[in-house]
């Protein structure tokens, strides 16, 4: 049994939604905030899977009390639901997130989308984050802001009250190769470093060049500005070039994959809509969050949906090696006018086969160094993202905008056998907010409601770094770890806490 499938039918009992009741202490209002959806099982957990609405729900709501909330629930050991129970007394805070997928989130932040959009079900894309108000509290992205994206802020909307966007990583995430083929039975499927990146290009489009029974292969890939395909086109671009035997070129680090992928690819909105796609679709292959799939997987029986575990290249049998020999002067050595030849034993080398589930494959806590105000440039020639200096806008906490180099988690490092010492594909999934303006009503007045609002907000920007017990979908066997972080040059802190309290003001 794999481990997605393992999995997959704990939680087939973990998604039901259990009905109790409990006395909820009274909000007193609600943090609106939406955009990744590929951290939705960290943040908020994969209850809304198991409502009774036909399609999944986009928006999650924390309760105030461990008691779900039916329309909306989010999972009591998320997260965001942990962040609402260790509020202060007399200043409970709902949270809600609307999972639109990175572009829309980042928009919303910066104004060329309001936060009071519709947050549609997984059946039709999403226009906001269903808030009361136009702009958001906060926004999740996959993908940091681009130096366009952070330009624009300065000439838009949110300037004028919230002054500047902040920037801070959050989790990190593994992003598995998820496929569905009912001819597999319980057989594992391996891809090796250059199978998945010919998968993906459309030069392995069938079932028979990965060593099974004959199928097409139907690619699936994101249909909206992603930041789990922006990871994903991120270790692509930078592995693929030189993977053995085989090498493919051209692939380009972006939000959408339209570079170098497949023509015959089917789409699905956010996560979500990638993993229903695989679900629906015998011969798939697609990208999509491990937590994500194996939430859905439970939901239909644990047993169709799977990840494929990776390797950074063909396992090597052993063999013998006939080598000739020389003499001491390095001519051929000779017996009876025949080359002498010795025989070498080579050992088999064995290449570890990545489970994103596995907790010895994906660590719990990963560590990353930050760039102080520096965004995403262009692409280089290699189809490789770079970053550029930003000037923070005027009256801005200079370095709130906190990135972590797509160069450093695009691919791990190796070992001493020359194999990667983690599962490869992975995010890196940033919370962002505003670095002023937090505490204002509708009005545009700071309220004693407003400020205790700033504080829940500031609450919920420091929860990764100092990760509750009580919080059970970040950690081991996940697919989700929490973030270490040092900051780097110019950074308005040293430590994540840090940066919350200097960047998210009032």
């Amino acid at each position: 049994m794999s481990q997605l499938t393992r999995l997959a039918a704990a939680m087939a009992v973990l998604v039901s939604v259990p009905a109790f009741a409990a006395t909820a202490p009274v909000a007193v209002g609600t943090i609106y905030g939406g955009g990744a959806t590929l951290p939705i099982g960290a943040y908020v957990g994969s209850k809304w899977l198991g409502t009774t609405d036909a399609t999944s729900k986009r928006q999650s709501i924390t309760s105030t009390t461990k008691t779900l909330d039916l329309l909306n629930p989010a999972a009591v050991d998320s997260l965001f639901a942990q962040v609402t129970l260790a509020s202060p007394a007399g200043k409970f805070f709902k949270i809600s997130y609307c999972g639109t997928g990175s572009g829309t989130g980042r928009n919303v932040l910066r104004g060329t989308a309001d936060a009071t959009g519709t947050c549609a079900n997984y059946d039709t894309t999403p226009t906001g984050f269903a808030a009361t108000t136009a702009e958001a509290d906060f926004a999740g992205s996959d993908a940091p802001f681009s130096a366009s994206e952070y330009s624009s802020f300065g000439t838009g909307p949110r300037a004028a009250t919230r002054v500047a966007p902040v920037q801070l990583p959050a989790i990190a995430a593994a992003i598995g190769v998820i496929f569905n083929n009912s001819d597999l039975g319980n057989a594992k499927l391996n891809l090796t470093e250059s199978q998945l990146c010919q998968v993906v290009s459309g030069a392995i489009n069938n079932w028979n060049q990965l060593g099974f029974a004959s199928k097409p292969i139907v690619f699936v890939k994101r249909s909206d500005s992603s930041g789990t395909t922006f990871s994903f086109t991120n270790h692509l671009s930078a592995t693929c070039p030189t993977t053995t035997p085989v090498a493919v070129t051209g692939f380009v680090t972006q939000n959408t994959l339209t570079t170098n992928v497949v023509g015959t690819a089917i789409q699905g909105s956010g996560n979500g809509g990638v993993v229903a796609q695989v679900l629906a679709t015998d011969g798939s292959i697609g990208y999509a969050d491990v937590a994500d799939g194996a939430a859905r997987a439970a939901l239909n029986g644990g047993g169709v949906l799977r990840v494929a575990t990776l390797s950074i290249k063909p396992d090597v049998a052993a063999y013998v090696e006939d080598v000739p020999q020389n003499n001491a002067d390095g001519t051929p050595k000779l017996k009876n006018g025949i080359r002498v030849t010795k025989a070498v034993k080579h050992k088999a080398v064995v290449y570890t086969k990545f489970d994103p589930l596995n907790a010895k494959h994906f660590p719990a806590s990963v560590a990353v160094t930050t760039v102080a105000d520096q965004v995403l440039g262009s692409n280089d020639t290699n189809g490789r993202p770079t970053l550029v200096p930003v000037t923070p806008l005027a009256g801005a906490t200079a370095g709130c905008i906190q990135t972590v180099a797509p160069d450093t988690y695009a691919k791990p490092a190796l070992n001493v056998k020359n194999d990667y010492v983690q599962y490869p594909i992975i995010a890196i999934s940033y919370l962002m907010g505003y670095n002023a303006g937090n505490s204002l009503d509708a009005t545009g007045v700071s309220t004693p409601v407003g400020i205790d609002k700033a504080d829940a907000l500031r609450r919920l920007f420091s929860a990764p770094y100092a990760i509750s017990s009580k919080v059970k979908t970040i950690g081991k066997k996940k697919g989700f770890g929490g973030l270490t972080i040092t900051a780097g040059a110019g950074s308005a802190a040293t430590t994540g806490a840090g940066l919350v309290s200097a960047c998210v003001l009032n």
